[in-house]
């Protein structure tokens, strides 16, 4: 049986907050939060304060590389809050391909970082100054627009050595970037060569997860 994890984190505001549909009794389940808690939960609160960050940044700290995660499990499986898992979590491992320590969902509706930075700008999503030096950063290193784009909503993971240091290097561009991992991630995974798996289906239509905007309070939590 593999050691696994689910995960996610909710962080500086109350969010939408999905419960899997699922039984996660075979797995252990957790849920990062600097907030308070009301009600009952599939996921495990573990109360964490990261006040040098900002919010985003603080989901995006234990989304990408928290070492706690790496050191105790062989597998994990992120979700942002806004998913609902549908499945056993361990089906998913099947989608690693030979050689892949990863697997996403490929974006909806993009294949490019830079087109990416452009749209979260447009959006309000970024400020402009911050992902204008990010997209610079990128041109100066010739990373290449249209090498594709991936939507890191839900993250599955093989803990190995070069998948930790791939998680530690995409952490290292969120925390001197932008937050929106979405943009940072193509271009780790350029530098490094990582074979990327993807999960079948879109994000928004598939048969392992149901997928919610970022559009309502589930009451869940108070600040």
């Amino acid at each position: 049986m593999s050691n696994m994890v689910v995960y996610t984190g909710v962080f500086g505001k109350p969010d939408v907050f999905l419960q899997p549909v699922v039984p996660l009794d075979e797995v252990e389940a957790v849920c990062y939060t600097d907030l308070d808690f009301k009600g009952e939960s599939a996921y495990r609160m573990i109360q964490l304060h990261l006040d040098s960050l900002s919010p985003p940044k603080r989901n995006r700290k234990v989304k990408i590389y928290w070492p706690e995660i790496f050191d105790c499990f062989d597998y994990s499986l992120y979700l942002d809050s806004n998913v609902e898992l549908l499945v056993d979590p361990r089906e998913l491992i099947q989608f690693l391909e030979p050689g892949s320590d990863i697997a996403v969902f490929r974006h909806p509706d993009r294949d490019c970082a830079y087109r990416e930075g452009r749209v979260c700008v447009q959006m309000g999503l970024a400020d402009r100054g911050v992902m204008h030096r990010q997209l610079t950063a990128y041109r100066r290193a010739r990373f290449p627009p249209r090498f594709g784009l991936w939507a890191c909503t839900v993250i599955l993971r093989k803990h190995t050595p070069r998948m930790a240091d791939f998680s530690c290097r995409w952490w290292h561009e969120v925390e001197r970037h932008s937050h929106r991992d979405q943009v940072s991630f193509p271009r780790v995974v350029w530098e490094t060569e990582t074979q990327v798996s993807e999960f079948p289906g879109s994000l928004r239509d598939n048969e392992l997860i149901s997928w919610r905007p970022w559009d309502s309070d589930s009451g869940w939590f108070q600040v």
